[in-house]
C-alpha cells in the first residue's frame, strides 16, 4: 500500500488556511481576546488542509501557498520548490490553483513581483488592472491557458516521479473531470463546491463577520477528498 513521507503544498489563500488566523475568527471559535500574532499563525498553519491531510498520512508536511497568489505565481513557486528534486519517491504534491483573473506582474522600479487581485495598491497598477479586466481578460481563454499550464507541469512532475494532485479552485463554470491527477469536488472547482456546501468561514452560525475563506470544516472536508481520490488512483 502506498505511503508518503512529505506533503508539499501550492496554492493561494484557500490553501494557506486564510480567515483562520484574523483576530474575529480566533474569537469565534477560541472566545480568546488575548492573541498574538504568532498563536494566530500557528492556529491557521495546524488547520488548513495540508496539514489535516500530512496528519491523515502521518508525514510531514510543507505549505508553500502565497495569500492572494495568481496562477502564475503558483506554478513559478512550485517550479522553483521542485527543479532540484531529482527523485520524488515518497513525495506528494497538491495544487490548489486560482482565480482566474488574478495576474503576476513585475514591477521594475522597485526589482519585485506582485500579484494583482483588484483595485488596490498604487494609482498606476489598479488603473494597470481595470484595463485588463476590460479590454483583455478573457476567463474561457485564461481557463484553456490554465489547463495547457496543468498538462505541462504534470508531466514535469511524472518525470520526476513525484505523486501528485490538482485542487482546480477557478474553471469558468466548467466541469471538473475526474482523472488521476485532478480531484473533481463533485464536479465542481473547489471554490463553488465550498459555496455550496456552506463550508466557508461566512457559512458558520452566528458568524460576525463576513469571510469566503474555507472554514476548519471546510479544510478536513478537502483533505478526506484528497485521501479518497489517493485511495482511488494511487493504492493509498
Amino acid at each position: 500500500m502506498k505511503r508518503y513521507n512529505h506533503v508539499l503544498s501550492f496554492g493561494c489563500s484557500f490553501t494557506e488556511g486564510g480567515g483562520l488566523d484574523s483576530p474575529e475568527h480566533y474569537r469565534y471559535v477560541k472566545g480568546n481576546c488575548n492573541i498574538g500574532k504568532s498563536t494566530l499563525k500557528t492556529y491557521m498553519s495546524d488547520h488548513a488542509y495540508p496539514a489535516v491531510l500530512a496528519k491523515q498520512l502521518k508525514c510531514v508536511h510543507t505549505n508553500k501557498s502565497i495569500s492572494r497568489a495568481s496562477n502564475e505565481l503558483i506554478f513559478k513557486t512550485l517550479y522553483e520548490n521542485t527543479k532540484n528534486i531529482f527523485d520524488g519517491t515518497g513525495l506528494l504534491v497538491t495544487i490548489q490553483t486560482t482565480i482566474l483573473s488574478r495576474l503576476l506582474l513585475y514591477l521594475e522600479d522597485n526589482k519585485q513581483f506582485q500579484t494583482v487581485n483588484g483595485l488596490y495598491g498604487p494609482d498606476y497598477i489598479q488603473q494597470y488592472y481595470e484595463l485588463y479586466i476590460k479590454h483583455f481578460y478573457n476567463a474561457k481563454i485564461e481557463y484553456a491557458k490554465l489547463l495547457q499550464n496543468i498538462d505541462v507541469y504534470s508531466q514535469y512532475l511524472k518525470n520526476k516521479n513525484i505523486d501528485f494532485v490538482w485542487l482546480l479552485g477557478d474553471t469558468d463554470g466548467e466541469p471538473v473531470v475526474a482523472n488521476k491527477y485532478t480531484i473533481p469536488f463533485e464536479h465542481e472547482s473547489l471554490l463553488s463546491f465550498i459555496s455550496s456546501n456552506k463550508l466557508r468561514i461566512c457559512d458558520l452560525p452566528n458568524n460576525p463577520f463576513v469571510d469566503y475563506h474555507i472554514s476548519e470544516r471546510g479544510h478536513e472536508v478537502v483533505s478526506e477528498k484528497i485521501i479518497k481520490h489517493l485511495e482511488e488512483y494511487y493504492g493509498y
